[in-house]
């Protein structure tokens, strides 16, 4: 298999959506309700777009995130992780009022969530007329990746303002993911899970309907991610169930691997590959991200993709 190579250097994406500071405590012992349990408590940057841009950028790809953060500790965090990393926060709404987005989960001893809050009413400042004030750099964008946090009426709005350019959208969660079911014809990539994709659909454990309902709709390329049974990819006539290899996918940590996979085929779209070769980029990403106790691996790059590519794939 051919190496993958960097992508043209005039080629970026613009990804729009959600950036949290992403508060865990993970009880060291099992877990006991309405009482106080020892454990450790950890914070991290997260939130699907920002996630997916941080993965991009480790990818070496040029890309600017548009999201909103408050004028506070954690936004500035945000602001200088994503500097750090490479992505281009030119265009990311800072707000001197509002508190940054905070998603805060509880997990036991085994690392199965408990429950969670998610305080992340900032990105309803990402509106139509935000988004209009930075109209020029999203026109030539050669990738748009949205998550569907952002309120449906920015959703909308860019969906059908910006029709030259491809759209990939990731589901990010079931109720979120209806926001786009009235907007399917102006997706190029739909990237969802089981579930997402039955709660769109209305149609229960039949991926070939699934597919179909969405190609219907207008829909390009449908990636519809199986957890540990790999993903199920469709586009034209050609659509396969494609599975990890185990040798390489040790699982530390999941929370990451759905974010990268995103940015793997964003990669692939950038790079105007086909599905197959695209959600093998993907699901590569994936292994790397699961292979990592942090949301996003920091050993992620094109070189380690390869080498799992020529292992398991033959593009």
């Amino acid at each position: 298999m051919t190496n993958i190579h960097n992508i043209n250097s005039n080629h970026y994406a613009i990804v729009i959506g959600s950036a949290n500071m992403d508060i865990c405590g993970a009880a060291s012992n099992s877990f006991k309700i309405k009482d106080s349990n020892p454990g450790i408590i950890s914070m991290s940057a997260g939130g699907v777009a920002r996630n997916i841009a941080e993965n991009l950028a480790l990818l070496e790809c040029k890309c600017h995130l548009i999201t909103a953060v408050g004028n506070d500790g954690f936004g500035i965090s945000l602001v200088n992780k994503a500097n750090a990393v490479g992505i281009n926060t030119d265009k990311i709404l800072k707000l001197e009022n509002e508190k940054t987005s905070t998603y805060l989960n509880i997990v036991d001893n085994t690392g199965e969530m408990i429950s969670a809050i998610s305080d992340m009413a900032i990105v309803d400042h990402i509106t139509p007329e935000y988004i209009e004030l930075h109209n020029e750099i999203i026109q030539k964008a050669s990738v748009i990746v949205l998550d569907t946090n952002i309120p449906e009426k920015t959703l909308s709005y860019i969906i059908n303002r910006f029709k030259e350019v491809p759209i990939i959208v990731d589901a990010a969660s079931t109720v979120k993911a209806m926001k786009i079911k009235k907007h399917l014809s102006g997706i190029h990539s739909l990237k969802c899970n089981k579930i997402e994709a039955e709660a769109l659909s209305g149609i229960e454990d039949d991926l070939n309907a699934i597919i179909n309902w969405f190609h219907q709709r207008g829909v390009v390329r449908v990636y519809i991610t199986l957890g540990e049974e790999g993903a199920f990819y469709s586009e034209n006539q050609t659509s396969a169930k494609i599975t990890h290899q185990k040798q390489h996918c040790k699982v530390i940590n999941v929370t990451g691997a759905g974010d990268a996979f995103t940015a793997g085929i964003t990669y692939g779209l950038l790079n105007e590959w086909t599905i197959i070769k695209s959600i093998h980029f993907g699901m590569a990403a994936a292994v790397i991200a699961l292979n990592h106790i942090d949301t996003i691996n920091p050993e992620m790059s094109i070189k380690k993709i390869n080498r799992i590519m020529e292992h398991e794939y033959d593009n």
